[in-house]
């Protein structure tokens, strides 16, 4: 996969630019692209750089029990992450989304690009990177020039979740998406059913979650409850 990078390190990287919402996104799409993001989730690593995933792919299934060693076991109770409603309108968009995703999982028809695009405002997507040409290959010069032992582990800093990686993980994910439910009127639940361990996590519904403004109280993706919304480390965007 190193196919592509540049033949030395750059003396000084580009400044890391992330506008709200470019005027045509980068939208990432792909089978193996989508299957690879799927698989390794919870290494907390989405690839932006689709047609050079396939030695990075084997590198991370090969590391893939690494992250795997808190047993996952089946039970009756659903994955879920909860939250704290910003406000109705908010509540609303993301149940909308959910609703949609689910329609597609279900097969029940292919939304492209713009459908998605159309769902979300502009605050909401500024929860996602945006990156320039320059940027992913920056980040995919960071990304090989960490050692492998620190590429999968929990302190690796990496950038945000991009917004087709998103759509496409949680379209990949081996789960049902249940859908959005109220607790109360102002906490509320995102829930899945997961088919099979490991599914692909949950990091992907948290992202969705959080982009719609709500606060993330804790989740379950499986191994228990977690109070919080923690996050691992954000890449700075320079080498």
């Amino acid at each position: 996969m190193g196919e592509g990078l540049g033949p030395s390190e750059p003396t000084k990287a580009p400044a890391l630019r992330r506008p709200p919402m470019p005027a045509r996104p980068h939208f990432v799409s792909g089978t193996e692209g989508s299957r690879w993001r799927r698989r390794t989730e919870n290494v907390r690593y989405r690839s932006v750089f689709d047609k050079s995933c396939s030695s990075a792919h084997d590198a991370i299934a090969d590391n893939l029990s690494i992250h795997h060693k808190k047993e996952m076991t089946r039970t009756q109770q659903l994955a879920f992450v909860e939250f704290v409603i910003s406000d109705d309108a908010a509540f609303n968009r993301l149940a909308t989304v959910a609703g949609q995703l689910r329609k597609q999982k279900n097969g029940d028809g292919i939304r492209d690009e713009n459908f998605w695009l159309r769902l979300f405002t502009v605050s909401d997507l500024a929860e996602f990177w945006w990156p320039s040409e320059a940027e992913r290959e920056l980040w995919n010069e960071f990304w090989f020039s960490t050692p492998l032992p620190d590429r999968h582990s929990p302190e690796m800093p990496t950038p945000p979740w991009d917004f087709g990686s998103m759509i496409d993980a949680i379209l990949d994910g081996e789960y049902e998406l249940v859908g959005v439910r109220k607790l109360t009127q102002g906490r509320a639940r995102f829930e899945l059913d997961p088919h099979s361990y490991p599914y692909g996590g949950i990091d992907s519904v948290r992202t969705l979650v959080r982009a719609f403004g709500h606060s993330i109280t804790g989740c379950d993706d499986g191994t228990g409850y977690r109070d919080g919304d923690v996050q691992g480390p954000r890449w700075s965007g320079v080498m």
